[in-house]
């Protein structure tokens, strides 16, 4: 995700904060503007929605006054509400801008749609009732007011006759609308109570089909039984016949169907059996009566068969068809119940994301809205068409960068996870070997003295307390390359003093793994020491001290609030006798060393990288990939390179500390006149807007000591042009907190040897930007361990 925040210059810029959310206290507010207060308010999807649904029951309402109320102009004459020489009426028009207006939202529905292909895109938009009653209802909208336009013509059906055009554009508009009432459903979706409720509809409409298939073979078979035994000998093959061929069907279908409800209209039965048999038995309808036909022998047959079958099909259909159609809606509902609310609120986001994408102008005035956005892109088309690439590249790297942000914060999830389940394994297995061990000890003291004596010596034991350290495992491994821990944190001497680190072994380095012999130095720098400001940890942690570590802790100084945070990136740490616990290991030294604070001291590291270019500009490749390089300063206090980078300041947010850190180290901002500090400023909020957090966590610092250690972010920005950071003017100034001497543009098409972990994090750059990796994993020394974690 991406927060917005105020920049010192006014403007917006994106903050990078993987994944998190910038503490309120931290964020910079400043008062929104008039317009700016109406924009955000009229473009929430919320507002959107409520304005279009008041559109579509304008529309909805003009709809109805034309198809009921208008009266057809015939005269092409100016009569109140028709345009003067037109067929068409004001309100027609309306409706028409409206059904146009809706075109290119379904356009673009079809266009967002997950697969690749026109067809699959065509095939999952279908999938939605209400996207095939949106088509329909366009379809027949459009070739209605096409229709009419045709004006009194007229052409023949075979089985009705003449028809009239007019007849034909006033049952495409009644489809039309039939459509659009329907879809209104669709609108009560937003709502909690009628959205899961819709949803069951929607479930059960599958059960009805079966239904239906199933009173569809009972009705057709007693409809045709009971036609042929009231109507014998009628149809298309006998002139005599008293019905149409059209009626005949009509009762087939709809006599039946009535039953279903009750409506047997037995009179009418006697009647029809009583014309049938008349006429076919040439019996003068007038004399002709149910007794006269109960006379006759096939009469009594047909008469007992057609009740027959209608007791057999009201038994089947009243009875059973309906009774199992309550029990399936009843078990459907019990089924989707549950699930219904989440598919509700599924599709209810799905809703708030279609009206976060349409025009803030509702329809039809959104239709000026597509019209300007077709014509910009032609013309931006026009421009990429004639070798303007630079909106492109624009387009890409911000589809990169969201990529690439869901993509690190996935890893970064896995392999915290991954790490805490082989922490667990790793201790139970130490504790099972243990009981183990214990378990052999207590057999091997109860082996009598004698059988000792003549037996095969036993293997030495050890004290109870020193159990055999289980043999060093190699199962903690990233994917990209491993980040040894406390390689650099167990160097001697310790950075800017003459003191001695205890001597530790890469297996002794884990808490995990008991080390009783351990006697850390303890070293806290005086210049550290000595300072008393308020914002300064005290040199020791007492009951008096307020810390509250694995938090956010507030101070207030000369009467102002100052924010410092002591939570970890790895969640929270250990803290033993009030003193916080290195959560890698062990490092040798206790105290503070030359850090400021006890436990996390937090810091940002800024990654500004650009693609390496030959003399004539063309990016340079290795292995068919393109080499990167980075902004990098050298600090003679460590003698290394490393990235532009430093501690975060009291109250100071990550974006800030990157702009500082970089003006300072890499351009020497503070030793420029005020003028070129302001300019450079304003340089980095333009090109430090899009960032990749491609590291968030522990750092192997040498400053590093059991109670304080340093974690970093890590932001990558990248200038895929070459122009914009070639601006910046690299100088570099002796000082900061490790002084920088030296300051350039270093090509990573080399095994670099940097400071700290900062190989590791560039490495992880250049997988992020899919560029050339030279950086290969040394080889490992015999019994050496590489963890990513404790």
């Amino acid at each position: 995700e991406l927060e917005l925040a105020t920049l010192e210059n006014g403007q917006e810029g994106e903050v990078e904060t993987d994944g998190g959310q910038i503490p309120e206290e931290m964020i910079r507010k400043r008062k929104l503007t008039t317009w700016e207060k109406l924009l955000f308010f009229y473009s929430a999807p919320i507002v959107k929605f409520q304005y279009y649904v008041t559109m579509y029951l304008v529309f909805l309402g003009i709809f109805i006054y034309t198809l009921i109320f208008a009266r057809p102009n015939t005269e092409n004459t100016d009569t109140g509400d028709w345009i003067t020489g037109s067929k068409y009426s004001g309100y027609e028009i309306y409706l028409l801008l409206y059904v146009l207006s809706t075109i290119p939202i379904e356009i673009i529905q079809i266009a967002d749609q997950v697969p690749k292909t026109v067809r699959m895109k065509l095939w999952q938009y279908l999938q939605d009732v209400f996207n095939i009653l949106d088509v329909l209802g366009i379809i027949c909208f459009i070739v209605g007011f096409i229709v009419k336009g045709f004006g009194d013509s007229s052409f023949t059906i075979p089985i009705s006759g003449e028809w009239d055009l007019h007849n034909t554009h006033h049952l495409l508009m009644i489809l039309s609308f039939l459509t659009y009432s329907v879809r209104l459903i669709q609108m009560f979706r937003m709502n909690s109570n009628m959205g899961p409720k819709i949803i069951m509809i929607q479930k059960m409409m599958i059960d009805l089909f079966f239904f239906i298939f199933l009173m569809i073979i009972f009705l057709i078979g007693y409809g045709v039984c009971a036609q042929a035994l009231m109507n014998p000998n009628q149809g298309m093959h006998n002139p005599d016949s008293i019905k149409t061929n059209g009626s005949i069907v009509w009762d087939i279908i709809m006599r039946p169907y009535l039953h279903v409800f009750g409506e047997l209209d037995l009179d009418g039965m006697h009647d029809e059996l009583k014309l049938g048999h008349c006429a076919t038995a040439d019996i003068d309808s007038e004399t002709c009566t149910k007794d006269t036909i109960m006379h006759e022998p096939i009469g009594q047959v047909h008469y007992y068969l057609v009740m027959g079958l209608l007791f057999v099909y009201l038994m089947f259909v009243n009875i059973l068809l309906i009774n199992l159609l309550i029990a399936i809606f009843s078990k459907s509902y019990e089924d989707i119940q549950a699930d219904s609310d989440i598919v509700w609120k599924v599709q209810r986001s799905q809703m708030i994301q279609e009206y976060k994408e349409v025009p803030i102008f509702p329809q039809p005035l959104s239709l000026v809205y597509h019209a300007f956005t077709f014509i910009r892109l032609i013309f931006r088309s026009c421009m990429g068409f004639c070798g303007d690439q630079d909106l492109e590249e624009e387009v890409d790297e911000t589809a990169i960068y969201r990529v690439s942000m869901i993509e690190a914060e996935s890893r970064e999830e896995y392999q915290a996870k991954m790490e805490d389940e082989e922490e667990i394994s790793t201790s139970t297995a130490y504790k099972d070997l243990k009981s183990e061990l214990e378990a052999i000890r207590t057999m091997v003291r109860q082996v009598p003295a004698s059988s000792a004596s003549t037996g095969p010596t036993p293997p030495p034991t050890h004290p109870a307390d020193h159990p055999p350290r289980p043999p060093p495992t190699a199962s903690k491994l990233t994917k990209i390359k491993p980040l040894r821990v406390h390689m650099d944190s167990r160097k001697s001497p310790y950075p800017g003093s003459d003191v001695k680190r205890f001597a530790l072994s890469d297996e002794k380095v884990s808490w995990l793994v008991r080390y009783p012999e351990y006697a850390p130095v303890e070293y806290t720098a005086p210049d550290i020491a000595n300072q008393t400001s308020d914002l300064v940890d005290p040199a020791e942690i007492t009951l008096k001290t307020k810390i509250q570590f694995n938090k956010i802790n507030y101070a207030t100084v000369n009467n102002k609030k100052w924010t410092i945070d002591r939570t970890s990136h790895h969640g929270n740490y250990n803290v033993v006798d009030g003193i916080p616990q290195n959560p890698k290991g062990r490092t040798g030294v206790i105290g503070r060393g030359s850090l400021q604070r006890w436990g996390p001291n937090h810091a940002a590291d800024t990654v500004v990288t650009r693609w390496h270019r030959d003399n004539q500009g063309v990016i340079t490749k290795i292995d068919g990939l393109p080499v990167l390089e980075f902004v990098g300063i050298f600090r003679p206090a460590f003698n290394e390179w490393a990235i532009p980078g430093g501690r975060v300041m009291p109250n100071e947010r990550i974006f800030e500390t990157i702009k500082r850190e970089f003006s300072e180290e890499a351009l020497a901002n503070l030793s420029r006149p005020a003028p070129e500090q302001a300019r450079i400023s304003e340089m980095l909020a333009e090109h430090f807007k899009l960032g990749i957090t491609v590291y968030k966590g522990y750092v192997d610092d040498p400053r590093n000591t059991d109670n304080a250690w340093i974690e970093t972010i890590a932001v990558n920005y990248h200038d895929s042009t070459g122009k914009s950071f070639s601006k910046f003017p690299l100088q570099s100034r002796a000082g900061g907190e490790s002084g920088s001497v030296g300051v350039q543009w270093i090509p990573i098409d080399h095994n670099l040897d940097l400071f700290a972990n900062h190989e590791w994090i560039i490495e992880k750059v250049c997988y992020h930007r899919d560029a050339y990796n030279p950086i290969k994993e040394p080889k490992r020394k015999e019994n050496e361990v590489w963890m990513t974690g404790v």
